[in-house]
């Protein structure tokens, strides 16, 4: 059910993000509102494209594949975004290609240890390419003055809308909640694994505006 679980994680997100507007002072926003909306659906487009491929690919190559992220995000935000970025971020995001590579054929095994291009694979390729989409409309509500918590409050309510529709559609929604009444035991899993998701993005998105991709 994995609509229903990013369905989950959206609504922790936007809770958190509104409670913390509401401790602190939020300026006026003059986004667009089409920023907010397409940033939503590429954002939940990655989360449902990373949590698919864990059908075809173990998690620890879901992790090594999303450990890329800076790539997409950084080359997109180049060509779409017209961000510049010194020297340093470029040489560390060629680290990172490295170090992706020389983990995949480490001991000389390319064959079937090696990488090679399946179902898995390009569900990841394809949750990196929305990030890095992802990133380029951020930096563009960022233009707008958009603060960060504000901007994960809408990011959040726009995939909430595309999920609902989603989930409604395919009827997912109904056999997730009757999953769940029977297996009870199920619950604190699903609730222990979306709760922190928010403080992490939290402290990524400070250490971001600091940092770069």
């Amino acid at each position: 059910y994995t609509m229903f679980l990013v369905f989950c994680q959206c609504i922790i997100n936007a809770m958190f993000a509104k409670g913390v507007l509401l401790v602190t002072d939020s300026p006026p926003d003059k986004t667009p509102a089409y920023l907010p909306f397409i940033c939503g659906i590429t954002y939940v487009g990655a989360m449902l494209a990373s949590n698919a491929s864990l059908k075809w690919v173990n998690y620890p190559t879901q992790v090594l594949g999303k450990s890329c992220k800076p790539i997409p995000v950084m080359i997109l935000g180049v060509l779409l975004a017209g961000k510049r970025y010194n020297i340093i971020k470029y040489l560390s995001v060629m680290l990172i290609v490295i170090g992706v590579a020389l983990f995949m054929y480490k001991d000389g095994k390319s064959d079937s240890s090696g990488f090679s291009l399946g179902s898995g694979e390009m569900l990841l390729l394809t949750s990196l390419t929305l990030d890095g989409l992802t990133g380029v409309c951020q930096e563009k509500m960022r233009g707008y003055g958009m603060k960060a918590h504000y901007m994960m409050l809408m990011m959040n309510l726009s995939a909430l809308v595309v999920m609902s529709m989603s989930l409604l559609a395919t009827g997912e929604i109904w056999e997730a909640l009757t999953f769940c009444s029977k297996h009870p035991e199920i619950v604190p899993e699903i609730i222990t694994s979306v709760v922190p998701v928010p403080l992490v993005k939290t402290s990524s998105t400070s250490w971001c505006r600091s940092s770069g991709p």
